[in-house]
């Protein structure tokens, strides 16, 4: 799938954010919870626009039961939006929990599907080892053992009616796709808000 239009944007692909669920754990809807005065949602929705990426599906509400299911509601959107638009090359996942990933780790994530569009990319945290966010930024077939995180780019070609047991990990290893890792110092990828205590973590 090659990019349209302006080569800044990433137009080929379609952010999907699970903001589903009553977070029980954290006393209200992640999608709602706070930091410095902006929710998770806003914060997260203004990265993806930072980095490029206009084209968004928020799925919210208490009814779907889990990640996989709302990735499966929000795909479902999205191709009913763009029927009679542009073609939708991958799917970015960006749970609202991860509130802080940082616009530059988005950008590696999405130049790295450009250049692979028939893979799915994860982002791989390696350390802290310096203050720039994303000091590194390195397409290359997993060899090493990292910590992945979250966004993730799945290609739209992906099935994801597969039944399983375990998610879009089971799904996303009995597929046919090579998977391909980023190499970022962003620990944002790996920090999942689930309790305000995460915060100060």
């Amino acid at each position: 799938m090659k990019p349209s239009g302006d080569s800044t944007r990433f137009d080929e692909i379609v952010a999907i954010i699970p903001a589903a669920g009553k977070g029980s754990r954290y006393g209200m809807p992640k999608a709602e919870a706070k930091i410095n005065g902006r929710t998770f949602l806003e914060l997260v929705t203004e990265t993806l626009h930072t980095a490029g990426i206009d084209r968004i599906i928020t799925v919210t509400g208490i009814d779907t039961p889990d990640m996989l299911a709302s990735i499966r509601v929000g795909v479902t959107r999205a191709k009913e939006e763009a029927s009679a638009g542009i073609p939708i090359g991958g799917y970015l996942i960006f749970p609202v929990d991860h509130p802080l990933v940082q616009p530059e780790t988005v950008i590696s994530l999405c130049n790295c599907f450009r250049s692979h569009p028939e893979t799915v990319i994860i982002p791989c945290y390696i350390g802290a080892l310096s203050s720039l966010g994303v000091a590194k930024s390195v397409c290359h077939n997993m060899r090493h053992n990292r910590k992945s995180g979250h966004p993730i780019i799945i290609p739209a070609s992906l099935d994801l009616d597969r039944q399983v047991t375990r998610g879009l990990s089971q799904i996303i290893h009995a597929s046919r796709f090579p998977i391909v890792h980023i190499e970022t110092h962003d620990a944002n990828v790996i920090r999942n808000l689930n309790t305000p205590g995460d915060l100060g973590s």
